[in-house]
């Protein structure tokens, strides 16, 4: 089996349950586990959406419900089928325990990412530098974070800025 492949088999697994936790809405389930919030769109289920890897974002826990709602309505639009946070209390390796992630997954494709860094400048979701410019975050494959590339080993191919000015907020 491919890296990429073996990739798709895990995050599809993973979400392969009988009875979501909750019904979040006509397009949307939550899954919860003891790490991650997980929010599925009917469109990941339906289709068999492929899933690449995600932009992710951080903050500052509590998760914000103003966030939960931009979830909730990235999901609703279909600008993504599948995103996920983390929970309170769960400490991930190599991180601030009072920091929140949220993964916004995501394919490859050029309109599916240009869509998503569309959404996430839009509704004010990625943070930015003092001199208010918006970060340059990277796109995470999967294929990546299963091989253990993280800090200095992990090489982003796809950046945020490939897609938005940094600057202006304003589409390439």
């Amino acid at each position: 089996m491919t890296t990429d492949l073996l990739c798709r088999y895990i995050v599809r697994s993973t979400l392969l349950f009988p009875n979501p936790t909750a019904d979040g809405g006509n397009n949307l389930k939550i899954k919860e586990d003891p790490a991650w919030v997980w929010y599925i769109g009917n469109k990941y289920e339906s289709e068999g959406k492929y899933i690449e890897g995600k932009f992710m974002t951080f903050g500052q826990y509590p998760v914000p419900q103003r966030t939960k709602d931009f979830i909730k309505k990235a999901l609703d639009e279909e600008v993504i089928c599948l995103v996920k946070h983390s929970q309170e209390g769960y400490i991930k390796p190599n991180s601030d325990p009072n920091q929140y992630v949220i993964c916004w997954y995501c394919s490859d494709g050029e309109s599916d990412l240009r869509k998503l860094a569309r959404f996430m400048v839009d509704n004010d979701l990625i943070q930015k530098t003092q001199s208010g410019k918006l970060y340059n975050i990277a796109f995470k494959y999967d294929r990546q974070t299963y091989s253990n590339e993280y800090g200095d080993d992990f090489k982003a191919q796809i950046k945020l800025a490939d897609f938005i000015d940094l600057n202006t907020g304003k589409t390439i």
